[in-house]
């Protein structure tokens, strides 16, 4: 098993900071994961606008809550191989799971491939 780089909190999970495809930062700190530490993401649809559905696995779901819990309040930036998602104010802890609204269907395919590992970041 590798280690996540949690910058400021130290947290055992699947990615090393070269191999990590998913960023969770806050002003204070940083999460970054791998595939492997994907349970699930799919394509969702919210209010027909499209979007990514996720759930986190094991020590990257609690590290995940963890960061929200700490984290109420402060803004929330989601990257993908380097794009930025999503940022948004943290309202409560996330449970290792979340939703990330994209702009048009194809992109949201695209992001949950590179998301899951079907995909590499280029």
């Amino acid at each position: 098993m590798r280690a996540v780089a949690l910058i400021l909190t130290t947290v055992a999970s699947q990615a090393t900071a070269g191999d990590a495809v998913i960023v969770f930062s806050t002003p204070d700190e940083v999460l970054e994961l791998s595939p492997s530490d994907v349970a699930n993401a799919h394509t969702t649809f919210d209010n027909n606008a499209p979007g990514i559905s996720f759930v986190l696995a094991g020590p990257a779901s609690t590290a995940f809550a963890n960061l929200t819990e700490r984290s109420i309040g402060k803004t929330l930036t989601m990257s993908v191989c380097g794009e930025v998602l999503i940022s948004a104010t943290i309202q409560s802890r996330l449970e290792g799971r979340g939703n990330a609204p994209v702009d048009g269907l194809g992109l949201a395919e695209f992001y949950t491939r590179r998301m899951t590992g079907e995909e590499p970041c280029s």
